[in-house]
């Protein structure tokens, strides 16, 4: 991880989803994070923003490891 890595969203998904994800990256050595928008948009009074679906985000310098994990862990998704 460098000054200039950041952190990108990767996946777009169900919560059971994104932490099968979240497991497979961890044994991966791919640091990522969760983002639950919709319990984010409830908490600030917002309402909800797509209910059901949680962001995962991986740094930018690992996107394409993580990218291939997806595509072989959801063969039959399609990439947004």
């Amino acid at each position: 991880m460098t000054k200039e890595d950041k952190f990108i969203t990767i996946y777009t998904g169900y919560e059971v989803n994104v932490q099968h994800l979240q497991n497979i990256f961890k044994e991966e050595n791919i640091h990522c994070l969760v983002k639950d928008d919709d319990e984010s948009a409830l908490r600030g009074g917002f309402g909800s923003a797509t209910p059901g679906q949680v962001r995962l985000l991986v740094l930018e310098s690992q996107k394409e490891k993580a990218l291939q994990i997806i595509k072989n862990t959801f063969p039959n998704q399609e990439e947004k």
